[in-house]
Order: structure tokens, then C-alpha cells, then sequence
């Protein structure tokens, strides 16, 4: 009798033990996620396209750290498409990078904490650190599907900014997140892009990494600011440029678009 339940008791032991260890890499593996960033920009009777690589690593739960712009070895790893070989040779002549996994755009997440903190560079060159609080996008979910590295992937559509995206989410990896500050929906972003087209986020690779130490979470910055301040500034900074740039040229109908995200849509003419 002793032994039957010696038996039987080891067995639903082994049987806890299983489902805590799928239990937990379920819920705490940690991933790195590797995007494409394309971007275009408009020039007159020109569109130039780049292609650079970022990445997103999460412990599966509550933080995440998303950097734009991969340096490997000290070089910007990015490729142009129909781009303009002046801007081309000028992105390629700079030797100055430092070693690293930045320029300098990080976006750290603490979902617990309903936090963003982001490193961005400010018109002077310098380093602005701005905390924001999480985006509640409002998502609207489509019932149509598609196949991304090999994962069943959910469509849905947003509004932000001025602007129209339409992402694709799994279920099948149940981590709320994605690239830029995108995040909030049942499952990770793998792809996501501004309807215009001149911005998308595409995975290239996904990754089961070793557990990441605070560290991972920390970076250097010059000041803090805020958002406000931060896209005042740089909205003021494009808009001295594109006066000058007016003042020179022999087309006075030039017109320019601000094609950064992280800045509202705006308009210059």
C-alpha cells in the first residue's frame, strides 16, 4: 500500500514539475526579435528608400528594449533602394559610429509600469531622454490571416497621429509587444505599416535568448525632456531648414513632409 502510494505520489510530482517548467518558458523565455525598418522619403520627382535593421529584445512579460538603427562592428548596417547617390554616399562616408547596438534611438517598455522611456537625438545632436506613458491604441482587429517566419499571424488596424497602420499580430507567442512603441494587442507584432507606405516594420528573425539583467534596460542620456518639447523642437528645427532650403531654390512651390513617426504628420510649404 506504501508503495503504490510512494508511486503514484512521485508520479503527479513529475507531473507538477512538467507543467511548471512549460509553464515557465512559456511565460518567462526571453526573445530577441529582429525587424527590417523600410522607410522612404520623398524628394522632388524622387522617392529614396532605406532599409536598416533594428531589434526588440523582451523577457516575454514586462520589460522590453527596442533599438533602431543595429551597428555591428562599428558600421550601420542599412541598404538602399532607388535612393539618390548623392544622400547614399554621404550615409556610407560616415566613419563615426561607435561600437555598439545604437546610433542612439532606444525605446525601453516596463508594460507593469505602464512606461515608455526613450533615447532619441534632439536637433543639436544631443541625447533626450523622454519618459511617456504607454499608448492605448485602439485597435481594430480583422478577421484575416497570413503566414510570418513561419507563424500564424492575426490583421489589425489602427489610427495614430494623423496617421493609418495596418499590423500583423500572432497569438501563438502571447507577448503584448512589438516594435517603436507599437504594443497592447493579444500576441507579438510582426509586421506593421503606415497605409502611405513609407514606413514599415517587417521581423526578419525570431530568437529564444539567455535571461537579461537590468542593464539591458538601462542606457546614457544628456537631459531629460518631454515629448511636447521634444517634437516642438524638432518641428522648429525642420521648419529653419526648409525656409533656407526655400530661399535658395529656383522652385519656390517646393513642399516638404516630416517622415518621422515620432512626430505628428506634418506639412511645411
Amino acid at each position: 500500500m506504501n508503495y503504490i502510494r510512494y508511486t503514484l505520489l512521485t508520479k503527479m510530482n513529475k507531473i507538477i514539475f512538467t507543467l511548471l517548467l512549460l509553464l515557465s518558458n512559456c511565460v518567462f523565455s526571453q526573445y530577441k526579435i529582429e525587424y527590417d525598418y523600410n522607410i522612404s522619403v520623398e524628394f522632388p520627382g524622387n522617392t529614396s528608400s532605406v532599409t536598416t535593421k533594428s531589434f526588440l529584445i523582451t523577457d516575454g512579460v514586462n520589460h522590453s528594449r527596442y533599438v533602431k538603427n543595429r551597428i555591428f562592428n562599428g558600421v550601420l548596417e542599412s541598404s538602399y533602394r532607388n535612393s539618390i547617390k548623392e544622400i547614399e554616399e554621404n550615409e556610407n562616408s560616415k566613419s563615426n559610429y561607435k561600437k555598439g547596438d545604437s546610433i542612439g534611438y532606444v525605446i525601453v517598455k516596463k508594460i507593469e509600469r505602464d512606461s515608455i522611456y526613450m533615447r532619441l537625438l534632439d536637433s543639436k545632436g544631443d541625447y533626450a531622454m523622454i519618459p511617456r506613458r504607454l499608448v492605448s491604441f485602439d485597435y481594430k482587429i480583422v478577421n484575416e490571416y497570413k503566414d510570418i517566419l513561419g507563424y500564424n499571424c492575426q490583421k489589425a488596424t489602427l489610427e495614430y497621429e494623423e496617421r493609418s497602420y495596418v499590423v500583423w499580430f500572432t497569438p501563438e507567442l502571447s507577448i503584448s509587444d512589438g516594435p517603436w512603441i507599437l504594443q497592447g494587442l493579444p500576441g507579438l507584432i510582426l509586421q506593421a505599416k503606415t497605409t502611405d507606405g513609407f514606413h514599415e516594420f517587417i521581423a526578419s528573425s525570431i530568437k529564444k535568448t539567455k535571461n537579461f539583467d537590468e542593464l539591458n534596460f538601462i542606457f546614457p542620456y544628456k537631459y531629460v525632456t518631454s515629448l511636447s518639447m521634444y517634437q516642438d523642437d524638432y518641428i522648429k528645427s525642420k521648419e529653419r531648414q526648409f525656409k533656407y532650403n526655400k530661399s535658395q531654390a529656383l522652385d519656390s512651390k517646393i513642399t516638404l513632409k516630416i517622415n518621422n513617426l515620432d512626430i505628428p504628420l506634418t506639412y511645411f510649404e
